[in-house]
């Protein structure tokens, strides 16, 4: 007798990078135990990982040819791939699955952000008001044919009245990657980490500026970022002014994988989660919050609602 097929569940995003903490880690290399797990994804080349087997699709830099190249070959590649369950991660992926749910799959929509906030936010969309109300539109009519995991447990309020076809997945830590490493508090060293996104509305020019004023009293107070510098991070560094006057307090490290990017941070007294005051951050805990808890390192975060509850 012939052993029993696994069930295949195939990842895909044109967005993310393959490390992706909640896709990679926590979602795929878990199911990669039990089920055939596949990840189509920006990478330099097909392989395996931890036991999921890497799809690679072209590193592009701009959006539209994330759009018009990368989600095409996605495309092409989950259809090959023929896997049982479809779970994707980007929103501009929704035509692609439709057709994909029309041969017979079955199709999750993994919800990372507030789509809808997201939109009005992106000051390089024009129309961004017309374009939110289509997408909310076409998202109504194409929820019905997906199973939604919602990253927040506010985002249950903007589903609710759209579908019952949903689960809460809260992107919280996994404690046993930070038990290696555990940090002891010390006020009187001299330096705060970020790690993570550093671009974007993430708080980085408003950082650079309180190092800045605190430099100005008299009192040097270092930075350590582990994240990729992109051209986002680097448009950021070279318009602050206040990043000129320190920058030889600021160290980037590059983007690390969990539980690397949490190595060599003994000189760290507190994390930072500063992303700005902005809709789509409001109700939405930072997942770094709970990483620098779990690391043994005291949290400097936004003074959003939310994060009263823990802070």
């Amino acid at each position: 007798m012939s052993p029993k097929k696994k069930i295949s569940i195939c990842h895909l995003s044109v967005v993310h990078g393959v490390y992706d903490t909640r896709i990679f880690f926590k979602e795929c290399v878990s199911l990669s135990t039990v089920y055939d797990t596949h990840f189509i994804v920006k990478h330099a080349k097909d392989e395996k990982l931890y036991g999921v087997k890497i799809h690679a699709l072209p590193f592009v830099k701009s959006r539209i040819k994330r759009f018009l190249i990368n989600a095409p070959i996605l495309f092409k590649k989950a259809l090959a791939l023929k896997a049982d369950i479809y779970h994707f991660h980007n929103p501009e992926l929704i035509p692609y699955m439709l057709l994909i749910n029309k041969l017979g799959h079955k199709i999750i929509y993994d919800v990372h952000e507030n789509v809808q906030a997201d939109l009005l936010e992106k000051t390089w969309l024009p129309f961004r008001k017309q374009t939110r109300k289509l997408y909310l539109y076409f998202e109504k009519q194409a929820i019905r044919k997906f199973h939604l995991v919602l990253a927040e447990e506010s985002y249950i309020k903007l589903y609710k009245n759209r579908t019952n076809n949903y689960t809460l997945v809260q992107n919280f830590v996994q404690p046993q990657l930070f038990m290696q490493n555990p940090q002891t508090p010390d006020i009187y060293k001299d330096t705060l980490l970020v790690v993570g996104n550093l671009g974007g509305k993430r708080g980085l020019p408003k950082i650079l500026d309180a190092l800045l004023l605190l430099k100005n009293t008299g009192l040097r107070v270092n930075l350590h970022c582990v994240g990729q510098v992109d051209e986002a991070v680097n448009e950021i560094l070279r318009t602050s002014e206040s990043y000129m006057q320190i920058k030889e307090q600021v160290t980037f490290a590059g983007f690390r994988k969990l539980p690397d990017a949490y190595k060599n941070i003994e000189n760290c007294f507190a994390g930072l989660a500063l992303p700005e005051d902005i809709e789509n951050h409001r109700e939405s805990f930072p997942t770094k919050m709970f990483e620098y808890m779990a690391a043994g390192l005291p949290v400097i975060c936004s003074d959003f609602p939310i994060n009263r509850d823990v802070v």
